[in-house]
């Protein structure tokens, strides 16, 4: 009765601490462009590194890749940029040791409202289904 009494405590303490590997994952990075391209900021793998970190140590982890624009000038074109900025991220990732299974590249999103212009040319990494009330990290140098 001893041992079992000892092996559930063990698997309770266990079970208790769960949640607390849940809210271990790094916050999400933005990565900020020059107006007009997709050329990654030359401190995205700085900003991005605790996310590859986590990829890589956490099994099953995953990375959502959003690119973001506006709603000035060609809608097409806007949508294109957004897709190539997210997927030059993406190759970032990979390079630095992500699985590409591990990268979920998400439809690119017009920003909304004011706001300053470098937040519409950004691209946003974070744990796939982490709270989105975590603050982001520090990202890259906006233009």
């Amino acid at each position: 009765m001893k041992k079992l009494t000892t092996l559930l405590a063990i698997l309770g303490a266990f079970l208790l601490a769960l949640p607390a590997f849940a809210a271990d994952a790094p916050p999400a990075a933005k990565l900020y462009f020059d107006t007009g391209k997709a050329d990654v900021p030359a401190d995205a793998a700085k900003a991005l590194a605790a996310l590859v970190d986590y990829a890589k140590a956490t099994k099953d982890a995953k990375l959502s890749v959003s690119g973001y624009h506006d709603k000035t000038g060609d809608p097409a074109a806007n949508h294109d940029l957004a897709k190539k900025r997210a997927i030059a991220v993406k190759d970032l990732l990979i390079a630095g040791g992500v699985a590409d299974a591990a990268i979920e590249l998400q439809k690119p999103v017009e920003t909304t409202g004011g706001g300053d212009d470098k937040e519409a040319r950004r691209v946003e990494v974070a744990v796939a289904g982490a709270a989105a009330a975590a603050p982001a990290a520090a990202g890259a140098a906006p233009a």
